[in-house]
């Protein structure tokens, strides 16, 4: 497996943690199709799908919500070794 960004998986978390793309790229400081860009090149490097679709909005998949937690937690112990 390739190598992963930490800023992709920031916004991974951003967008899991958001009520939606568009309130997770403002809170990114970037636009909404950028965030869709990042999240499509993180989702492609992965063995499994992160997102489904309801209706037109991006959901977490199950492997997404298993990923977001383990993402998080190591973000936690990060900040707290800082």
């Amino acid at each position: 497996m390739e190598n992963i960004s930490i800023n992709l998986l920031y916004s991974f978390v951003v967008f899991a943690e958001s009520s939606s793309i568009v309130e997770a790229a403002k809170v990114l400081n970037i636009s909404q199709p950028a965030l869709s860009k990042q999240l499509q090149m993180l989702e492609s490097l992965l063995p499994n799908k992160i997102f489904a679709f309801q209706g037109r909005r991006k959901v977490l998949t199950a492997y997404g919500k298993a990923l977001h937690q383990e993402i998080y937690q190591s973000f936690k112990k990060i900040n707290q070794s800082i």
